[in-house]
């Protein structure tokens, strides 16, 4: 429905904004309580399972980069290239995907988002979010 996918909206704006904040504490209510919630970050390295793992994961990309001098304690912003450029909902599940940039004090880098979002009491929660940064097929070992 427009509700659900408004709802969807909004919840992906709220992470990038807690993300641009280091608001762990958005962060934490954002991402669903289950055992399988998943984040896979763009480097490799980055598999992440379950809520509290997802949390500290947050919390110490923003304590890596207030260490590199980040203002907002941190904070990562990440602006949308326009809207999300998909949203659709099947009952209780939801998944949503944009192009969006990291705003790194060295430059702006695109990257790929896709979330899938479980409703849990009435509040759509990241069950699962994955960020992947392009790589040209002319840059693979083809």
């Amino acid at each position: 429905s427009t509700q659900t996918e408004e709802q969807v909206k909004a919840t992906l704006q709220q992470l990038y904004t807690a993300s641009a904040n280091a608001d762990i504490e958005t962060i934490d209510q954002l991402f669903s309580d289950d055992t399988g919630t998943l984040i896979l970050g763009s480097d490799p390295t980055e598999v992440v399972v379950g809520h509290e793992a997802g949390v500290q994961f947050w919390a110490g990309l923003f304590q890596f980069l207030k260490d590199q001098g980040y203002p907002n304690n941190g904070g990562l912003k990440m602006v949308s290239a326009g809207g999300p450029i998909q949203v659709d909902s099947a009952g209780s599940v939801a998944w949503v995907a944009d192009m969006a940039e990291f705003q790194f004090a060295g430059g702006n880098t695109p990257f790929r988002l896709t979330a899938v979002m479980h409703l849990e009491q009435g509040k759509w929660k990241i069950i699962q979010l994955h960020f992947s940064v392009g790589v040209p097929n002319s840059a693979l070992p083809l």
